[in-house]
């Protein structure tokens, strides 16, 4: 069992760590503070209507980070990591530092929205308009070809005398009877072949949707909220900090801690790791 800091322990050790935390969370608060600063853009809402909304660039997290794994000397890192669910992102990193037979780790992250909307141009507002008016001239035709299809299938029906089938007996017929079934669908096709103009239309629709929806941008929501572990994994905004400490035995992270057995030697050691993280903090450029 692994044991994480910050912590409710009361040992004079886990005391002490705590308090580096303390240190080390307000200092990280304070740098990615900078980096996420909001800025407000331009947007179109789904109705085209013109907004102002906030944004901040998380670009600028990635290269904060980036600069924490050139000065962490003692310690190795993973890459920075991308976490999306739905609208829910995540950016972090995780350092780890090995002390003779333990394993310290850190984590460091930032949890944000992604929130979709049009960039600001006069062009959606008729791309919008033309889509409807398709819509509808669309639905007009989609009517008068669904009555010639209905009218094809009677006739066919009439034909083989299938005409007091209920519904499922007609399916069951269609599905079992291929030739029936190719017969009509080569007809109901040959409905949409032979109107060159709905074919027109429904690419012209396709083309301006995706044209549409090439016009979507991202805008990014955090908050300034320092969050702990629980809080991050319900997918609350904001920044969090926190440490692990872990035993190795046999090669393997496991086992339960026992605090006390420390030595005093690795406790420094710890601590020592625990006060260059804060420092590094302190020296990145911002």
């Amino acid at each position: 069992m692994n044991v994480r800091i910050p912590n409710d322990f009361t040992d004079k050790f886990s005391i002490q760590l705590n308090k580096l935390y303390s240190d080390i969370n307000q200092q990280y608060f304070e740098n990615v503070k900078m980096q996420i600063q909001p800025q407000k853009v331009n947007v179109m809402l789904a109705d085209a209507n013109v907004t102002q909304r906030d944004t901040f660039d998380p670009q600028k997290v990635v290269m904060f980070y980036e600069i924490l794994t050139k000065k962490m000397k003692d310690w190795s890192s993973q890459e920075i990591a991308k976490t999306d669910t739905d609208d829910l992102k995540r950016l972090h990193v995780l350092f780890i530092t090995s002390i003779e037979n333990y394993s310290l780790s850190c984590y460091f992250g930032i949890q944000y929205h992604a929130l979709p909307y049009y960039k600001f141009d006069d062009r959606i507002k008729g791309i919008q308009i033309e889509i409807m008016e398709l819509d509808e001239k669309v639905a007009k035709i989609k009517e008068e070809k669904s009555s010639k299809e209905n009218a094809i299938l009677e006739e066919e029906l009439k034909r083989r005398e299938m005409v007091n089938l209920d519904f499922e007996e007609m399916l069951e017929t269609m599905y079992n009877d291929k030739h029936l079934y190719n017969e009509l669908t080569r007809k109901v096709d040959d409905i949409e072949n032979n109107n060159p103009e709905y074919l027109k239309m429904i690419k012209r629709r396709d083309d301006l949707l995706e044209e549409l929806n090439n016009m979507i941008i991202y805008l990014y929501r955090t908050s300034s909220a320092l969050l702990g572990y629980n809080q991050l994994m319900e997918g609350e905004e904001g920044m969090a900090v926190y440490f692990d400490l872990e035993i190795i035995k046999k090669g393997e992270k496991s086992g339960v801690i026992e605090i006390e057995k420390i030595s005093p030697k690795i406790k420094k050691v710890i601590r020592d790791r625990f006060k260059e993280v804060e420092l590094v903090l302190k020296k990145v450029p911002l």
